[in-house]
């Protein structure tokens, strides 16, 4: 993955037909990146997700998995609370572990 750099251990997934990697910025704290490749091995290029969740603490890497065609990254929020965002290939959503 060309110009991307990352702080902690990634987390990759494959999901509708694309390898995601989900990974923390390499040099600002609380940022959630990912990635994604097709099935040519084309990379997109990093896209930043940080902005459209409640307060990420990069402290630990995310969490990507799939489960029933439904893709969830879990990530550390506010208050050390545990989140997750989730997508089918038609939505992304967010919600909070309670």
């Amino acid at each position: 993955m060309d110009n991307t750099l990352m702080s902690y251990t990634p987390s990759p997934v494959i999901f509708a037909n694309r390898l995601f990697v989900f990974h923390t910025a390499a040099h600002e704290w609380g940022q959630l990146w990912f990635n994604s490749m097709d099935t040519r091995g084309n990379w997109a290029g990093d896209t930043e997700i940080t902005s459209n969740l409640i307060f990420y603490n990069a402290g630990s890497p995310p969490v990507a998995l799939v489960y029933n065609d439904v893709l969830y990254v879990f990530y550390v929020g506010s208050n050390w609370q545990i989140f997750y965002i989730w997508c089918t290939a038609d939505s992304p959503h967010r919600d909070k572990l309670e």
